[in-house]
């Protein structure tokens, strides 16, 4: 800290004690009641009350009482006790210590907590377990960074490309985003727009488009509609229903693009009765998911056909599970489960394809094997806090997946100890098997580990797997450049537009 941060930082003190000091004089003549008679008496002579008035100098005019005020301060003088006649500093000695011993117990006590409270979010921060392995990281210089590992750890370069194991800047403010890509942060309005403006210190090639705006629309017909009158060039998560007539506009494209994501309903592990696997494998043969993909999605997605999608890296086709809904009766009479056995459903509406519509439709399938479900739809704000409390009252709750490397997605949703096992799953063959991976460089090796866990996942069915996700994205005709990943990450570098 160089000493003109200093001087600064003392100079602010002193003008805050000057504000504080000001503020207080003025606070005092506001209160009700008369200074001079309370320091002379309740029934002292008028004549007594005028000569305490004098003596305290309170028959002088405000701005002299303010010079005499702050010059005591700055002297050390505090006045004369109104109470006691005596000088305030005598009063205030006796509970000196007494007060300093309280307040440092109470930056003591919470600046504990704080600490405490820090660890604690550390610990659950929801990325750790990206960089769980690792043991130091060192900078050496500016242009050098030197990270050491607790033991061989084969997926760190995957890990490192996550935005979640980014490197910040200290006192990195969230509110105030950093990168070195070709756009940076000209405005936010939380629920309004985002506005992306060139970024002139970007070392590559500049993209043709100077702005980027982008605009939440939460109704899928509206997104539709923006697209179709010309207000927005780029539109992603179409309606499946819209896809027909919006082909048969010349005015815009449909993009149907391969995705990373797996939709489900998660379901809670801790809750009785679905910690018992035969119920959540009852769950799965109950849902006629072969329908929803045809009928909700308008085939805009597929079945899937093990826990993780084509996207992803190293996915294993197993055999999906079939729509049979008295074999699920026979494994939830199995696993003691009673008729009418409550289900609470979780879902948001609109962050994922047809989500609210995919939850009634479950609902009724699971009505028809003899539960009792019921639909709660929350918003997507409060959704992500609700279902990482391991107290909820969701039996099933809707998400993706969309992590397109192995090691992430399946150490993050199916290690017992990930702050991202939502559900509470533990299968310590399968921990065993994700933990092992981690440490094997040999890519055979590695992926035959990975298929050992899908097998296991598929079996324990810690899912309701609902469907395999495509991304259907509409933009203006004559676009071009534009880069769709398989996590749902578009790249506007290289994009044009015909205008």
């Amino acid at each position: 800290m160089s000493w003109a941060s200093v001087l600064r930082r003392v100079m602010a003190l002193l003008a805050t004690v000057l504000l504080v000091s000001v503020a207080t004089f003025f606070a005092m003549r506001l209160v009700p009641g008369d200074p001079a008679r309370l320091a002379a008496g309740q029934n002292a002579p008028a004549e007594a009350v005028e000569a305490m008035r004098v003596r305290l100098g309170l028959d002088r005019p405000l701005s002299v009482q303010l010079g005499r005020f702050l010059l005591g301060l700055a002297t050390g003088d505090l006045g004369t006790s109104y109470r006691t006649n005596g000088p305030v500093w005598e009063d205030l000695k006796p509970r000196l210590l007494p007060t300093l011993l309280l307040t440092a117990t109470g930056m003591g006590v919470a600046l504990m907590l704080g600490v405490g409270a820090g660890l604690l979010s550390a610990l659950a921060a929801p990325n750790r377990t990206l960089l769980s392995s690792v043991a130091a990281i060192e900078a050496p210089s500016d242009q050098e960074l030197r990270i050491k590992t607790k033991e061989p750890f084969a997926p760190l370069l995957e890990n490192l490309a996550h935005p979640g194991a980014a490197i910040l800047p200290v006192g990195y403010d969230p509110q105030k985003p950093v990168g070195s890509g070709p756009y940076r942060l000209g405005e936010r309005q939380n629920g309004v727009q985002l506005v992306l403006e060139l970024n002139p210190n970007f070392g590559g090639t500049p993209p043709a488009w100077e702005q980027i705006v982008y605009k939440p629309v939460p109704e899928a017909a509206s997104r539709s509609l923006v697209l179709e009158s010309g207000d927005a060039q780029i539109v992603n998560r179409l309606a499946p229903e819209a896809v027909a007539d919006l082909k048969n506009n010349s005015q815009v494209e449909v993009l149907v693009e391969p995705s990373t994501f797996q939709i489900s309903f998660e379901i809670n592990n801790r809750m009785k009765p679905f910690d018992d696997a035969r119920v959540r494998r009852a769950l799965n043969l109950a849902v006629d998911k072969e329908a929803l993909v045809k009928g909700l999605l308008r085939e805009m997605g597929s079945v899937p056909e093990g826990p993780v999608p084509d996207g992803a890296q190293w996915p294993l086709k197993l055999q999906a599970y079939p729509y049979s809904p008295d074999e699920a009766k026979r494994l939830l009479t199995e696993a003691g489960v009673q008729p009418g056995q409550p289900v609470e459903i979780w879902t948001t509406q609109g962050r994922y394809a047809k989500d609210k519509e995919m939850a009634e439709a479950v609902a009724g399938y699971l009505q028809a094997v003899g539960l009792a479900p019921e639909i709660k739809v929350i918003e997507w704000g409060t959704y992500v806090k609700a279902i990482e409390d391991p107290n909820k009252s969701a039996a099933l709750y809707i998400l993706g997946s969309s992590v397109p490397t192995l090691d992430w997605r399946l150490t993050r949703n199916f290690l017992s100890t990930s702050t991202n096992n939502y559900t509470g799953y533990k299968n310590e063959e399968v921990d065993r098997l994700l933990l092992e991976a981690r440490t094997v460089f040999d890519d055979k090796t590695r992926q035959d580990l990975y298929s050992q866990v899908q097998t296991a996942v598929w079996e324990d069915a810690p899912y309701l797997f609902l469907f395999n996700q495509v991304q259907v994205i509409g933009v203006e005709k004559g676009l071009t450049g534009l880069t769709v990943y398989g996590h749902e990450i578009l790249d506007f570098t290289g994009a044009k537009s015909a205008k």
